[in-house]
């Protein structure tokens, strides 16, 4: 099991939770969901069963921080540090094609001629 791990964290079944049974935030198993997954097939929100404390949302954000990581001074941040061209083009390779169209022209927006 991972509860060992330093990125996992455990979370204690509560009312406001929702959960059953103790379980764990996994940090190193995260992964995003289309905001669509969360409607009902003729577009309404799901009903929400709980949601987390704020000590636990903290101590899980501390887990990715740890994770990926990420320092309190942006100054010491990875991103600062590592940017570079090659690295940016990467990244937008990874973007789909409408994304990248639009990332585009933001940027261009941004630029000070």
């Amino acid at each position: 099991m991972d509860k060992g791990l330093p990125t996992a964290y455990p979370i204690n079944a509560t009312s406001k939770n929702g959960l059953n049974k103790q379980s764990f935030a996994l940090a190193h198993q995260i992964c995003t969901v289309e905001a669509n997954c969360f409607k009902e097939k003729n577009g309404d929100w799901l009903a929400r069963i709980g949601q987390i404390d704020k000590p636990d949302k903290e101590a899980i954000d501390e887990r990715l921080k740890y994770l990926f990581n990420i320092q309190e001074e942006p100054s010491n941040d990875w991103f600062v540090n590592n940017a570079s061209p090659e690295l940016l083009k990467k990244v937008f390779n990874y973007l789909s094609e409408d994304i990248k169209q639009s990332a585009l022209e933001e940027l261009i927006d941004d630029l000070d001629f």
